[in-house]
């Protein structure tokens, strides 16, 4: 027989998945030879303190909702400069 308790029991055990909602800030930290992007992710059911700082490119693979691809295109000069610019997605 299933009861009320195994009920709760057995909701009590599955695990918590967190959602995000927002990205709340960004910082970038310098190493030697490379630079890596960090993002600050704002999850359903916490508060803005409990936000957590989290690879930027992770969160973009996981939820590429949250950091849509923009492309921005940079210009050399130059009398080629429409050629010689080109498309880029920003790190």
């Amino acid at each position: 027989m299933y009861s009320v308790m195994s009920r709760w029991k057995s909701e009590k055990m599955l695990p918590m998945f967190k959602k995000p909602i927002q990205i709340i800030d960004t910082k970038e930290q310098e190493l030697r030879t490379k630079t890596i992007h960090w993002v600050k992710v704002l999850w359903e059911n916490h508060g803005p303190e409990e936000a957590t700082w989290e690879l930027r490119d992770q969160v973009q693979k996981k939820y590429p909702h949250l950091l849509p691809e923009v492309s921005y295109c940079v210009s050399f000069g130059g009398p080629n400069a429409l050629r010689g610019g080109g498309c880029k997605t920003p790190p």
